[in-house]
């Protein structure tokens, strides 16, 4: 390809220019101040602290020992508080920046909060709940969520080079911290804190270690590392990646299975046969139904369990043992009738009930289902406009990453695709990969390379 059609090198202080034929200089005023003062100083240092605070959100409990190193054990900062700082961050780009882009998720996004509200004045008028235990609930389940359709609307357009090198990043290190517990079978680093603020949770199970590395569990660990092998798989596109695509790829196969989260370690097979797809084929749509036919997946283990459990083939220490799932299909009996004999107004708008000890330390919400928990917590309602927010993320990411050749976009959609499947088994919260994508550049305008323009623009390698 002709060096002169060939996109700059974008940095995280470097904006991206919509005439790639030719591209100003890398250190030109332009830079500096451009149209709406997008790329002033003040946004630079946004910029810079959006990509200080991401990475531990996306981690998430690299922050919690940190504190446990400095303090000795406490962990006064929570992860609440760098949500709050993340949307401190955007509402600053939105002062600098002067107005908001319109998406067509973010009126989805707004009649779900709308619905919130409706939904908390339910919950503290007829139900009773404490005012600070709704916030605790929906900062649990759907502040992140937002927090990322606040970046499409805001968007800081840090390049996809800076957030796939600060991904690798994070991959060695926990990854080198995860291959160490599975070596030495201990957690190597504190798994609870002395003020109670932080717990490692299902770490071990039949005396075998589960590794968890930097994370709150096992399977928040194999959901970064389905995203680190989706990565992976979009870099082996160019054979020059190969030399760091296969040792991360082999990684975080390595450290999804050694986490022992069998509904993750299907997911990463999916992520990394949905990024193959998307990377590989040329053909558009291909991916459009992809999340219903890994929830198929998912469908064919839940049957497989539940006759598992049925032959009273339970407890085997092996990958195939089914006790976990009797135990959740129990749950999911109980919760089914309760929901046969509850008032219709409760099935619509939901109990206010969170799978959360702090927030219901009866343990009734504990479905790990994330279907019956948004039912639990805001009803039917509430989970038909989830469903809807999460669809039209989708579609979002998904065009993108048909349409660019990004490596970080291949590596979000791909492990978006797999939400539904681990929502059977997991209440995950969609908006921790998701964030990586609506802060990235891909998040208002589609800039760097498309697969059917005529002057291809290579995308940044490392």
């Amino acid at each position: 390809m002709n060096s002169q059609n060939r996109m700059p090198p974008d940095g995280l202080f470097v904006p991206q220019q919509d005439d790639y034929r030719n591209p100003v200089h890398l250190f030109s005023p332009r830079h500096l101040v451009a149209e709406s003062g997008n790329y002033s100083v003040p946004f630079a240092l946004i910029r810079l602290a959006v990509l200080t605070i991401a990475p531990f959100i996306l981690v998430d409990a690299a922050m919690y020992q940190l504190q446990m190193i400095v303090t000795g054990g406490s962990t006064p900062v929570t992860a609440a508080f760098l949500k709050l700082a993340l949307m401190g961050v955007l509402s600053a780009a939105f002062v600098l920046r002067g107005r908001i882009s319109s998406h067509s998720v973010a009126k989805i996004a707004l009649a779900f909060v709308a619905y919130l509200v409706l939904a908390a004045l339910h919950q503290y008028f007829n139900l009773g709940i404490a005012f600070i235990d709704i916030l605790l609930g929906y900062n649990a389940y759907y502040l992140l969520p937002l927090i990322g359709v606040l970046a499409l609307s805001i968007p800081v357009k840090i390049s996809d080079r800076s957030l796939v090198g600060v991904s690798i990043v994070l991959s060695m290190i926990c990854g080198g911290l995860g291959v160490a517990q599975y070596v030495t079978d201990s957690p190597i680093v504190r798994t609870y804190s002395n003020d109670g603020n932080f717990k490692v949770l299902v770490w071990s199970n039949l005396g075998h270690l589960r590794v968890f590395s930097l994370f709150t569990e096992p399977a928040a660990c194999a959901v970064f590392f389905c995203f680190i092998a989706s990565l992976a798989v979009a870099m082996s596109r160019r054979k020059r990646n190969l030399i760091v695509a296969i040792p991360l790829l082999v990684l975080s196969l390595f450290i999804s299975w050694a986490s022992g989260a069998r509904t993750n370690i299907a997911a990463t097979i999916c992520g990394v046969t949905a990024s193959w797809i998307i990377t590989f084929s040329g053909r558009k749509d291909r991916t459009k139904w992809l999340p219903f036919l890994w929830l198929t997946v998912g469908a064919i283990m839940a049957l497989y369990a539940y006759l598992r459990t049925g032959s009273g083939g339970l407890s085997t220490g092996l990958m195939t043992d089914a006790s976990s799932f009797s135990e959740r299909f129990a749950i999911w009996s109980n919760i089914i009738e309760m929901f046969r004999s509850t008032s219709m107004l409760n099935l619509l708008v939901g109990y206010g009930l969170v799978q959360n000890g702090k927030i219901d330390p009866t343990g009734l919400g504990g479905s790990d289902n994330l279907y019956l928990a948004i039912i639990l917590h805001i009803g039917v309602v509430g989970l038909c406009l989830m469903m809807l927010l999460v669809w039209h993320l989708w579609q979002l990411v998904r065009k993108e990453a048909e349409t660019r050749t990004s490596y970080l976009t291949t590596a979000v959609a791909a492990t978006y695709s797999t939400l539904l499947l681990t929502g059977l088994f997991k209440i995950n919260s969609f908006g921790i990969i998701f964030l990586f994508f609506a802060i990235s550049k891909t998040s208002s305008t589609s800039y760097g390379e498309t697969r059917n323009h005529s002057q291809v623009i290579e995308p940044a390698t490392l």
